[in-house]
């Protein structure tokens, strides 16, 4: 946990400012599923429920919102080539649980 990240009864908590949680590194092989439970508290610009990458626009996988409404984006990204999803209509203050 990094710069103020905790961990409650209801999950991990970020302040939306500069906390994360950094995840040892790890290699991708075939297929994977990821699961999450979000909760935003409200929207801003380009948030990530996580990010796992090599470096910008480079071999990453985001689940974001891209913008301050409720947006939410799925991106993978091999090399410079990017595949991704977005919907809208994600409710705040709303836990939702997420596969992908």
């Amino acid at each position: 946990f990094m710069n103020g990240a905790m961990c409650s009864a209801e999950g991990i908590v970020l302040d939306g400012n500069d906390d994360y949680v950094d995840v040892d590194d790890f290699e991708f092989g075939g297929a994977v599923a990821f699961e999450v439970y979000v909760k935003y508290d409200s929207f801003r610009a380009s948030s990530r429920v996580f990010d796992f990458s090599s470096g910008a626009s480079s071999d990453n996988v985001i689940m974001c919102n891209p913008g301050d409404a409720s947006t939410i984006s799925w991106s993978v990204r091999q090399g410079s080539t990017a595949k991704g999803l977005q919907t809208s209509n994600f409710d705040s203050a709303t836990w939702t649980h997420v596969v992908i």
